[in-house]
């Protein structure tokens, strides 16, 4: 089975994993109806008096809902062939452990990605549908455009720096689920191996202000930190699950 085969199973695997997909689910409607919230009391603020505090509650208790799911997810979506004893037949039958690898990354960051662009997708909408009423669309797309275009290099740059942060974040779960060949204590390797993952970003952090870097430079070295450290934990969590026994 070539990885392009495996890639497709883990995402099929991922799309019928219904009892989270439900959660994804009512986490988008509550989403939905959070923003619909703050636009109206926004709008009727002298009449929302009253209730400002306890929607402003409700909705830092929805974002903090929304963040503790998508930190949570990987470790299912990783761990889930793990605690299904699925890991074992596939290597039994031949699918290649690199392979599996690096589908099975490349599928979760794909299908994350999927999951958060659903879960601001309409809300964004609606915020974009309000500034329209409101006449402001047109500022807000003009400022959205000349920044991009004055800063192009940065704002790319910015971009690739946050999707590798990302990547970053995704292998080192991955390497504590492979650790721990996905039982709960994963999440208490990530918090350790995470922790000594900014303690390097925050002592090397240092050379850039020492040598006077460029905003520019400041990113790119970031993300060449990133990158080192994202191949570090691959590198351990490949070889990990290349001679781990099943």
């Amino acid at each position: 089975m070539n990885g392009l085969l495996i890639f497709k199973m883990e995402l099929f695997k991922f799309f019928k994993d219904k009892n989270f997909l439900l959660a994804a689910g009512i986490l988008s409607i509550l989403n939905i109806i959070a923003t619909l919230s703050v636009i109206y009391d926004l709008e009727h603020a002298a009449a929302m008096h009253d209730m400002r505090g306890m929607l402003t509650f409700l909705f830092l208790m929805l974002l903090l809902t929304n963040s503790i799911f998508v930190f949570i997810y990987p470790f299912h979506l990783i761990g889930m062939d793990y605690k299904n004893k699925v890991m074992a037949i596939m290597v039994a039958s031949g699918v290649n452990r690199k392979k599996l690898f690096f589908s099975k990354i490349g599928a979760v960051v794909l299908f994350m990605l999927i999951l958060m662009l659903v879960l601001s997708f309409i809300p964004f909408l609606l915020h974009l549908f309000d500034l329209s009423q409101q006449g402001e669309l047109h500022d807000f797309t003009e400022r959205f455009i000349l920044k991009m275009t004055y800063d192009y290099s940065s704002s790319g740059l910015a971009f690739f720096c946050w999707m590798m942060v990302y990547i970053n974040i995704i292998i080192i779960i991955a390497l504590s689920c492979i650790l721990t060949q996905g039982r709960n204590l994963s999440v208490l390797i990530f918090i350790g191996l995470y922790t000594l993952n900014c303690t390097v970003i925050f002592i090397l952090s240092n050379i850039p202000l020492v040598a006077d870097f460029s905003s520019t430079g400041l990113l790119i070295f970031q993300l060449l930190v990133a990158i080192i450290l994202t191949g570090i934990f691959g590198y351990i969590g490949l070889k990990t699950l290349e001679r781990q026994n099943l």
